[in-house]
């Protein structure tokens, strides 16, 4: 019996072998108050800088997904959530929703050694408030969205946090925030 399972295992682990290595990318999605970094700073944000802004509470992680894949090969993934709404339509209303969250496509292309190319398109939807309803009084009229997108490729070393961009949006509260994309990529079975 043990061989036979040993015969059966045999070909995944002979197609995984033809398809190159499996890397990981974690993500982070940082919020950051507008007013805790300058502009400039934000520009020329590295791995310690990221470091230093998670220890001193400025940046908070408001998301942590991670994707696995093969080298060379495109993953996408979607987090968020659906937001309901109604919608007037002649004398009565629909429920509907909208996306809000994050959607990513990331490949991952091996390079030198410890280093990879990330190629990875972001994007970032967020509500900043809502449409008021015609005939009713509820704050449930149709989201108004804030969408951002965030488009690199960037050389990363392995196990090292990698900044990938950031985005200024507008809170439901009305204030001004960084949301930052930061990925750590690892390679698996090494």
């Amino acid at each position: 019996m043990k061989y036979l399972l040993t015969l059966l295992f045999l070909p995944v682990l002979l197609l995984a072998e033809e398809k190159g290595p499996i890397y990981t990318v974690e993500f982070r999605i940082l919020g950051l108050p507008a007013n805790a970094i300058a502009e400039a700073e934000l520009r020329q944000l590295n791995a310690r800088g990221i470091q230093r802004l998670l220890m001193d509470k400025k940046a908070q992680v408001l998301a942590a997904p991670k994707l696995t894949q093969y080298a060379n090969t495109l993953a996408e993934m979607q987090i968020g959530e659906d937001v309901a709404y109604f919608a007037p339509t002649n004398s009565l209303y629909d429920l509907r929703y909208a996306d809000v969250g994050i959607s990513a496509a990331v490949k991952v292309i091996p390079a030198d050694g410890d280093v990879v190319t990330l190629d990875a398109h972001i994007t970032l939807t967020t509500m900043t408030g809502r449409k008021k309803l015609p005939t009713a009084d509820l704050d449930a009229g149709e989201p108004l969205l804030d969408k951002q997108e965030i488009k690199t490729v960037v050389k990363a070393q392995l196990g090292e946090n990698t900044f990938l961009g950031s985005s200024k949006t507008r809170t439901a509260t009305g204030r001004q925030d960084y949301l930052l994309v930061i990925a750590r990529v690892t390679r698996e079975g090494k």
